[in-house]
């Protein structure tokens, strides 16, 4: 008898019929997600086995599909559609959106934890900066209606923005992330950290330490690099474009973030990766004037960095901040994780500075260096820092210990 009830066993023809959601469904709570086989579901069947017409037939049919069902790995139709590798049509990753928005923040049971989110960032879509909007909006929307929704980064610091840094995204794609940042507390798990952080950064926001080893500033420089083989200029040889590179920065630190995602990429690799790395460490850096300060003391030291502003602004090397500290004195007391770069690049820029005594510590750089290390000391190798840094600090200039010597005896007098 209930078989013949008009309606319970629709059709073929009636499945095909069906129209495609206009919008997103209001979705009242949370889907509750169930695993099935994803042979036994041909939505999922089609996703891995990349069949888009197929899907976008099912979506027409059962787009009801979307909103519960995942693979063993935990992974939903998008998840399936967005892995690296995958070559899913972006209108169709819109359309798996707009049928289910709140799988954009569902994580798989990765050892990572990957959302949807992870795995377009991570993938060729992270150059349609619309897409990666539409993913990172329909994530902010969710959040606000389930605040619980927000996910837990499983390993500090893998985060959206450090997978979309990793491919060299466009610079729309970067400003989308820094936007989140700075307005949207719910969206840190997409970028919990650019990179541009410094140390005292990081210590006052109570981040934590034990990220991955890589930030999104360091990935973004070195995919850069990988993928156009850039080559920094070097300490006191011409370089055409220093004049452009100088004029850029100081247009980019008075430009807001509208006037901003206006333009377009520069054709020079160089000035292309430089502007969407100034884009990470304005972020961070209010003065332009201690762009410097801030890459010489980084908590992820990026050091080509470092000496790329260097050669710009050799000037900063020489300028005091408010406690009257030198960059070099900043990153013997705060940047422990690579200092034998920084250090070499400092020297390099400004080798009078190594006799210069740090007013708050009343050390020179070498004895500076000293005691930093054994602040460090259970971080860093004490015979490393002895060898390759104090030693390197006090043959620049011999003369510095007898500097140091004057400075105890006058101070030891006003005593």
């Amino acid at each position: 008898m209930v078989f013949l009830l008009k309606g319970c066993l629709p059709s073929k023809a009636r499945r095909r019929g069906r129209q495609p959601l206009p919008h997103a469904p209001d979705l009242a709570i949370i889907p509750t997600y169930r695993s099935v086989p994803r042979q036994l579901n041909p939505l999922l069947t089609a996703c891995w086995n990349q069949e888009w017409e197929s899907v976008q037939n099912l979506l027409d049919s059962y787009p009801e599909d979307t909103y519960y069902k995942t693979d063993h790995t935990g992974r939903t139709p998008l998840h399936l559609a967005t892995m690296p590798g995958t070559t899913c049509p972006a209108p169709l990753v819109r359309r798996m959106i707009h049928a289910n928005p709140h799988a954009v923040v569902e994580c798989d049971r990765h050892q990572f934890g990957g959302t949807p989110l992870h795995f377009v960032c991570g993938s060729h879509h992270v150059h349609d900066s619309n897409l990666v909007q539409l993913l990172v909006q329909a994530a902010l929307d969710t959040h606000a209606q389930f605040p619980q929704s927000i996910p837990t980064l499983r390993i500090h610091g893998w985060s959206p923005f450090l997978l979309a840094c990793r491919k060299n995204p466009p610079i729309a794609t970067i400003l989308i992330f820094l936007r989140v940042q700075n307005t949207r507390p719910d969206g840190l798990w997409m970028v919990p950290c650019t990179g541009g952080e410094t140390y005292l950064q990081i210590t006052r926001a109570r981040m934590s330490r034990d990220q991955t080893s890589q930030s999104p500033l360091n990935a973004l420089y070195y995919s850069s690099m990988m993928e156009h083989a850039i080559v920094l200029p070097e300490f006191g040889v011409h370089f055409s474009d220093l004049s452009t590179l100088r004029d850029m920065t100081r247009v980019l630190f008075e430009l807001d973030y509208e006037t901003i995602s206006t333009l377009k990429e520069h054709p020079d690799p160089t000035v292309s990766m430089w502007t969407k790395c100034l884009l990470i460490l304005r972020q961070h850096v209010d003065d332009l004037s201690f762009l410097v300060h801030a890459l010489a003391c980084l908590h992820f030291p990026v050091t080509p960095l470092l000496k790329l502003a260097c050669v710009l602004f050799p000037e900063q090397a020489f300028l005091c901040d408010a406690n009257g500290r030198l960059p070099l004195h900043l990153a013997l007391v705060e940047q422990w994780k690579e200092w034998q770069g920084t250090m070499e690049v400092l020297i390099a820029t400004a080798p009078e500075t190594v006799s210069i005594v740090d007013p708050v510590s009343g050390l020179i750089p070498a004895c500076l260096a000293s005691a930093s290390a054994m602040h460090h000391s259970h971080l860093i190798s004490m015979e490393y820092v002895e060898l390759e840094i104090v030693f390197r600090l006090l043959r620049t200039d011999p003369t510095s210990l007898r500097i140091q010597q004057e400075f105890f005896r006058r101070w030891k007098g006003q005593a």
